[in-house]
């Protein structure tokens, strides 16, 4: 894994306006969706309400002291839970916790692109809040926006540059055959979703040469995934490799079922048992640096390299 930038928590030396400032009042203007936000130099009490903008945080070094928990669990995802030990909980993806914003005490907030400007005001009597500029979009480009939110603009250059040789070393080393196929669906209790290209998961195999179904591909930027699909359905995502991930006992039981049918026994993948079974908080929910460097790790561990 790219090592996580150790530096200190100030990054830019003060412009000439803002010498006689101290440092605990300087400040940076970040654009946003809502407009320009003064945000501190130095934030020292970070709240985030995405879990993009945590991973993007805790990998440039900064550990927020509050943040939303991931999908159906009570915490964090456990792929970075060991590293935010003490963090407070203060909302889920679906609803913040207002009370424990405020708890918390943060003098910087940041969250994704769907909160609504009346949303925003309530954060920003609060604390400076970033609502990213840009919408659904590739996790590389939300990134961007929160490293610049925490001045850490450089550093996030630095780890992706290392991330991107891991990626080019992993392609190598995998030799996929031109042509293989190979897509990442979630099972949910009610049947498969497919995932498109704003996960990290699915730009992933395709930059290690995997090529995409068209149900994938067709989901653009528009939308993380498509419908639930029936079973005949399947057709559409009958690729060489297929990544299913799955949240609870209730999507691990309809999957078990779903194995006995025949629509899912005649998949290439399951004839080849190279149906892989993967963590759905990591590979369908989560989204930042630390997130694709965990699903590579995944990829490189279950995909078996070019003798």
């Amino acid at each position: 894994m790219p090592a996580e930038t150790e530096v200190p928590a100030a990054t830019e030396a003060p412009t000439v306006e803002a010498t006689t400032e101290t440092s605990a009042s300087a400040t940076r203007s970040i654009e946003t969706r809502y407009g320009t936000v003064e945000v501190p130099a130095t934030p020292a009490r970070l709240v985030t309400l995405d879990e993009g903008a945590l991973d993007t945080a805790v990998a440039l070094g900064i550990i927020p002291v509050g943040g939303i928990s991931s999908r159906l669990t009570d915490g964090v995802a456990p792929y970075i839970a060991a590293k935010v030990p003490g963090i407070a909980i203060v909302g889920n993806p679906g609803e913040i916790n207002f009370e424990a914003v405020i708890a918390a005490n943060p003098d910087l907030i940041l969250t994704h692109n769907r909160i609504d400007e009346e949303t925003f005001k309530k954060l920003s009597a609060i604390a400076p809040t970033i609502v990213p500029t840009n919408g659904i979009g590739a996790w590389k480009d939300a990134a961007g926006e929160y490293a610049a939110a925490l001045g850490k603009t450089s550093e996030l250059e630095a780890w992706l540059k290392e991330f991107d040789v891991k990626v080019a070393d992993a392609k190598t080393k995998l030799a996929i055959k031109a042509g293989t196929t190979g897509a990442v669906i979630r099972w949910m209790p009610q049947g498969p979703l497919v995932m498109g290209r704003l996960l990290p998961a699915v730009v992933l195999i395709e930059e290690l040469g995997l090529t995409l179904p068209q149900v994938s591909i067709d989901l653009g930027t528009d939308a993380p995934h498509t419908d639930v699909l029936s079973l005949e359905q399947l057709a559409t995502v009958d690729t060489d490799w297929l990544f299913v991930a799955t949240f609870n006992a209730e999507g691990d039981t309809a999957l078990a079922g779903a194995r006995n049918q025949a629509a899912f026994s005649q998949l290439k993948a399951e004839k080849a048992k190279q149906v892989i079974a993967v963590n759905a908080q990591l590979w369908s929910s989560a989204f930042g640096p630390l997130a694709a460097d965990a699903i590579l790790s995944d990829i490189v561990a279950n995909v078996p390299a070019a003798q």
